[in-house]
């Protein structure tokens, strides 16, 4: 809701964390691990794909929200939000 209503953040990554074991299968629930700061300049929205970039781990898998903003050549404004799953690869 702070993304998608208030636009309080650019992004939010998260994670799925094992909290425990119940009958013996493992229980998880969901982790913030970043929340990017509000920016309502529409030029800085490579900056902050970028920023988003550098902060994905290379060693788990991770779940983004971006609070995608942009003009229109004709002067509207559109506004979109981008869910990206960032999964790491494993060489065999």
């Amino acid at each position: 809701e702070d993304v998608k209503l208030r636009h309080k953040h650019k992004f939010i990554s998260f994670s799925l964390k094992e909290t425990g074991k119940v009958g013996g299968k493992a229980v998880y629930d969901w982790s913030i691990d970043h929340k990017a700061a509000e920016d309502k300049d529409v030029s800085h929205n490579k900056a902050q794909w970028e920023a988003m970039l550098a902060s994905l781990p290379e060693d788990s898998a991770q779940f983004i929200v971006f609070d995608f903003t942009d003009n229109k050549t004709d002067g509207r404004s559109i506004a979109k939000l981008v869910l990206i799953k960032w999964c790491v690869s494993n060489p065999p």
